[in-house]
């Protein structure tokens, strides 16, 4: 982690405290019982995990055949309810991999990007890594189908953000976000779905970058992290209240320049890189996933619950 200054935590601190008012107390944003999501959705969220991590191979990047299958997989699950799926291919290294793409309310002008990677880093399983998230851009886009939104919304299931392509312009992200760039595409925000599984409820469970969070957020890894830079006009602040406002789950709001450690550890990145809107909502990866990019990043450590009443809480937002 880079060296951060004294003004610079103290800045920091007091930003991801900007949301909460003086004297109130943190743990409001709490469901005050424990919730269970339609068993039916909370199934689905499983089953996609399930069939992501259970390959023959690891869905990185040298397992091309494994990469298509899965890829060939998100595509028949957009299909059964997006108005048009379709492969943008790319060529890194003279192999030919595959974002997948699915376009809900395909006629309106705004745009709405939701999007998850689906490679693996290595030999891993992988399955909050990214499995929970690819398992939530499915549910979330069939959910969205079938109500009445405004936006045009794209489901994207990037490849190649794992190493060693990452922080490149190889990702598959960065292919698709200079596709939209040069498009000219009418942007209202990206929003990544970046490890959104693992939980736990005891306490000291939950790491930071500045020890100070702990003040804010507490100790449990318990919540989802909805999380930006200053140069996003507050867009994932926005859904965040909208979130917050369901909380079928906990939420926390973090507004963080990109040097801090894991602040653009995803494919907003990309979004950033060419100056487009976008942000990530997290389980803060290694902060508390102490099986990220191990082998034991395995299904059964995930909670499939808080995974299916986020994506309700998520589709609700829109």
């Amino acid at each position: 982690m880079r060296f951060v200054s004294i003004v610079t935590l103290s800045l920091l601190f007091l930003t991801t405290c900007g949301s909460q008012k003086k004297g109130e107390n943190k743990q409001e944003n709490s469901p005050e019982t424990s919730l269970f999501a339609d068993s039916l959705l909370v199934q689905k969220v499983q089953s996609h995990v399930n069939v992501l991590c259970t390959t023959s191979r690891p869905r990185n990047h040298e397992n091309m055949e494994i990469l298509d299958s899965v890829a060939t997989y998100i595509f028949h699950q957009f299909e059964a309810y997006c108005d048009t799926v379709y492969y943008q291919t790319f060529e890194v290294n003279k192999k030919t991999y595959k974002n997948v793409i699915g376009v809900l309310n395909v006629n309106a002008s705004e745009l709405v990007v939701i999007g998850a990677h689906y490679d693996v880093c290595g030999e891993t399983p992988g399955a909050d890594d990214n499995a929970s998230g690819v398992s939530g851009l499915i549910e979330s886009g069939r959910l969205l189908s079938k109500k009445e939104i405004k936006n045009r919304i794209e489901l994207v299931a990037f490849t190649l953000e794992e190493p060693p392509y990452f922080r490149t312009e190889n990702m598959g992200s960065y292919h698709y976000a200079k596709k939209l760039k040069k498009e000219k595409a009418d942007l209202k925000y990206m929003v990544c779905l970046e490890m959104i599984g693992y939980y736990d409820e005891n306490k000291n469970t939950q790491e930071y970058p500045v020890d100070a969070m702990k003040h804010q957020y507490g100790t449990q890894a318990n919540f989802l992290a909805v999380v930006e830079n200053e140069k996003q006009g507050n867009v994932g602040k926005d859904l965040f209240d909208k979130l917050k406002s369901r909380s079928s789950i906990k939420y926390e709001y973090v507004q963080a320049p990109s040097f801090l450690t894991g602040v653009d550890f995803s494919d907003h990145l990309s979004f950033w890189k060419l100056g487009l809107k976008a942000f990530m909502i997290t389980d803060t990866s290694f902060y508390r996933n102490k099986h990220y990019h191990e082998d034991s990043d395995k299904p059964e450590l995930l909670d499939y619950n808080k995974i299916a009443l986020f994506v309700v809480d998520f589709v609700n937002s829109f």
